[in-house]
């Protein structure tokens, strides 16, 4: 084909297509909408990222079935709340008050898991509320934090891993999970040193920030841990074999390191659940994005694992906001498994940390497009029902964000 040709092929092409831009945006037509399928509750299941038939296999499998009966078969009617956090047992939230106003003097930090979709991102919102909390009430670091790269404009901190690390799917959440990352790093024998930098980003002034590290691993084999900062000696730990996650090794420094090496030598598979970096006082958030998914999933992870986990973390709060990957697919089958689901993970939470509290963000407000310009989803005041019930059942605080939002005039 001639050059002419192909230039007047590919304009009238590009501008045909302009065209029909133009005139969808113009009648709002969507022609997506005639090919999507309608929701339902297999859709759902993959909204989450896995079957529920494979979640009912690993409970048996476990012998762990758990009820999905609320402490509390009372009936509560949502209402807006008026912007406040509600609980039923207020004096759970004045003994948490209480711990966080005390966590820089008492020797007991407290540590706050968040939890949500991918609205926590980037650690935009949780770096936020750390650094209010740590400013008040003392504390350092970001805390808990996935072995890969990492970048944080707030605590100055770059990290990165060597290529021989084999990093676990962030959408694809593998049954018998280990870690309340919901991600683990492997490095396999045969593969080379395994190593993790961390360094802190260049300035002429920088305030302190984390001064210990802490790892959560499981070795399968022998290995050795060393650890190297500047200024100081290298640390090496040897391991024996073991596949449970009770090995923890935590080093403190006097001041935040300017660079942290730590290479892993392995004679098996290794695999690292994450690190933490902080202090030995005040308040720790860690951020914890669960890209894609509508409850933390607790319910297909290894119940012992996670438990020896949550000793070693001794976390205080949990703070669950989910429900927006659902608003779009909502019927109500869907918000049955929701429900259902949803009442799993906090029975599981109940179990591994007995003297946590729970709060429950509400779905915030999402808009779709209509004939008339946007508005919100119909479901999300239905999810907004489900969360606050569920709430009040099982003796959780309930904080309505998409109230908030809309009484601050929007974001």
């Amino acid at each position: 084909m001639k050059p002419q040709k192909i230039f007047i092929l590919v304009g009238t092409t590009i501008l045909f297509a302009i065209a029909i831009l133009w005139w969808q945006n113009t009648v709002q037509w969507n022609f997506f909408e005639f090919i999507q399928p309608k929701a339902d509750i297999d859709l759902a299941n993959k909204i989450q990222g896995i079957d529920t038939t494979q979640i009912d296999s690993l409970e048996r499998i476990n012998n762990n079935i758990i009820p999905t009966s609320p402490i509390s078969e009372q009936k509560f009617s949502y209402d807006s709340i008026n912007g406040n956090i509600r609980m039923l047992d207020k004096n759970l939230f004045r003994s948490l008050a209480g711990k966080i106003h005390n966590a820089s003097s008492s020797g007991n930090p407290v540590r706050i898991f968040y939890m949500g979709d991918s609205q926590l991102e980037g650690d935009f919102l949780c770096s936020t509320i750390r650094h209010s909390l740590q400013s008040k009430y003392g504390g350092r670091g970001p805390g808990l934090i996935a072995a890969d790269e990492y970048y944080s404009s707030e605590h100055k901190l770059a990290m990165e891993v060597s290529s021989n690390w084999e990093q676990s799917e962030r959408m694809n959440i593998e049954l018998g999970n280990t870690s309340m990352l919901f991600r683990h790093a492997t490095l396999l024998p045969g593969k080379g040193k395994g190593v993790i930098r961390i360094n802190r980003l260049s300035m002429v002034h920088h305030n302190e920030d984390y001064k210990d590290i802490k790892l959560f691993f499981r070795n399968y084999n022998d290995a050795k841990i060393t650890i190297k900062a500047k200024g100081r000696a290298p640390n090496e730990v040897p391991l024996k074999g073991s596949s449970q996650i009770s090995a923890i090794h935590q080093v403190g420094f006097g001041n935040t390191p300017d660079r942290v090496s730590i290479e892993i030598e392995t004679k098996g598979k290794f695999v690292l659940d994450g690190l933490s970096l902080d202090c030995d006082s005040g308040v720790y958030v860690d951020n914890i994005p669960l890209r894609g998914k509508s409850f933390p999933m607790f319910s297909i992870s290894d119940s012992t694992t996670m438990k020896n986990m949550c000793h070693f973390l001794n976390p205080d709060l949990f703070v669950l906001q989910f429900g927006a990957n659902i608003a779009a697919y909502s019927n109500d089958k869907i918000l049955e498994y929701y429900r259902t689901e949803t009442e799993k993970q906090i029975r599981l939470i109940r179990e591994w940390c007995p003297n946590a509290v729970i709060l429950i963000v509400s779905v915030s407000d999402i808009a779709r497009r209509t004939q008339g310009g946007y508005a919100s989803y119909p479901s999300i005041k239905k999810i907004k029902e489900i969360q606050y019930e569920l709430a009040m059942q099982n003796n959780c605080g309930f904080w309505d964000l998409d109230y908030f939002i809309k009484q601050q005039g929007g974001i």
